[in-house]
């Protein structure tokens, strides 16, 4: 866990763990006059944008580069990193940034292009960047090298973002921005696959609901198919595992989870879709972490670790009644949005989710208890008692009371 990282999973943020940001354009400190701003991260889009509104007119520096610092105490990081536009609003002193993506938006091939059969993914995304017109150091290209593509024909018109998304997304690669004008190209990940997770929260790290998980209808699987075709049509590796589902939604018989063009061995094969299968079991969700504060080391694409206490009311397929300690590991997959202003500091996640661990917790008995007359009550449960593998609680007591209904909880009876 890095410096940031634990001061913004602080419950107090005071001292080295205040809040800190700062704007700067053109190389200039706008941060005194900085009223606010928001900055998005859009997998959808595969950019970053920045609004913000400052107390002065931004009139002549039209495609300067805007640059917002995050951190804590005297520690920062440039988060977002762009291009200011959006000419006509700069007199109000409204600004909008851009960040690496909009290079490759704005610009097409300017000549016919051919990427031949057998050129490798890293070979189209690299060439791309450099028709961009990128920086060195801007463009990371992730485990492209080995992923060798068809032919493709680009007419000179042919904007180079168009080419981008038509060669990534058929290979299963994402292609986005990143805090720090980056831009990275990579395999898709999965929600929960691998066991690296870049912060965990609790219950204490964020805001009463400010965690969400709803179910997909789509995110439940019979099975799990891990494969590699060869030239023949064939597979050269295949291994098939049914999902052991114990969420809510039972699959279709046919709905498959297909891991393609898996590159190890067969035994490896094996165990990759034995582990898939356990990770898919509860399914996959939709998650959001609201309102949570900023913290400058995560961005899109990361996995991060959340618990949530759950209360199930009746028994469901996804287990018994009562309070439950749900741990999920989620993927930042659908955005990450943040914003600051005097007194905001906080960031958003959204994505896609799969349950890892779940902890029945003690719930006890509430028991809602009305005078009749003197020395007499009539206590009614209001929930199911435990189960014989849960704790259970029988004894005598000596309950005081007044006239007003009262609730009063096992931890009260001796």
């Amino acid at each position: 866990m890095g410096i940031l990282q634990e001061r913004a999973l602080r419950r107090v943020h005071a001292g080295d763990a205040k809040p800190y940001r700062k704007l700067e354009i053109d190389g200039q400190d706008y941060t005194d006059i900085l009223d606010s701003a928001s900055a998005d991260f859009d997998p959808r889009s595969s950019g970053s944008s920045m609004q913000f509104q400052v107390r002065d007119s931004l009139e002549g520096l039209e495609d300067s580069r805007v640059v917002l610092k995050l951190g804590y105490g005297e520690l920062a990081i440039p988060y977002f990193a762009g291009n200011l536009q959006e000419p006509s609003q700069l007199k109000s002193g409204k600004g909008a940034a851009y960040g690496p993506f909009k290079l490759m938006a704005e610009q097409s091939f300017g000549e016919p292009v051919t990427y031949p059969s057998g050129a490798t993914l890293g070979h189209v995304f690299r060439d791309l960047g450099r028709r961009a017109a990128y920086p060195n150091g801007v463009l990371s290209v992730i485990g492209a090298e080995d992923t060798e593509i068809e032919r493709l024909d680009y007419t000179e018109e042919t904007m180079l973002l168009e080419a981008a998304k038509a060669v990534s997304e058929p290979a299963k690669f994402v292609f986005f921005d990143g805090p720090g004008y980056k831009r990275t190209v990579m395999p898709e990940p999965k929600p929960g696959a691998g066991k690296k997770s870049s912060a965990h929260y609790t219950e204490s790290n964020y805001p009463p609901g400010a965690f969400t998980t709803t179910e997909t209808r789509e995110g439940h699987f019979a099975k799990v198919v891990v494969f590699r075709r060869n030239d023949l049509g064939g597979y050269d590796v295949r291994a098939e595992v049914p999902v052991p589902n114990r969420g809510r939604i039972a699959p279709p018989e046919n709905r498959i989870f297909y891991v393609p063009e898996y590159p190890g061995n067969a035994t490896e094969a094996k165990q990759e879709a034995y582990e898939t299968a356990n990770r898919l079991a509860y399914g996959q969700k939709d998650f959001g972490l609201s309102g949570i504060w900023i913290n400058p080391e995560l961005g899109l694409f990361d996995s991060i670790t959340v618990e949530a206490t759950e209360r199930r009311g009746r028994k469901t397929r996804n287990g018994r009644p009562g309070k439950w300690l749900v741990t999920y590991r989620c993927l930042i997959s659908s955005g990450l949005s943040v914003s600051v202003a005097k007194e905001k500091h906080h960031m958003d996640l959204s994505g896609g989710a799969v349950q890892i661990q779940e902890i029945k917790l003690r719930d006890p008995i509430r028991l809602s208890l009305r005078s009749l007359s003197t020395g007499l009550i009539v206590a009614a449960v209001e929930e199911p008692p435990p189960s014989e593998d849960e704790f259970t609680y029988w004894g005598q007591t000596n309950i005081t009371w007044d006239s007003e209904a009262m609730d009063v909880p096992y931890s009260e009876l001796d």
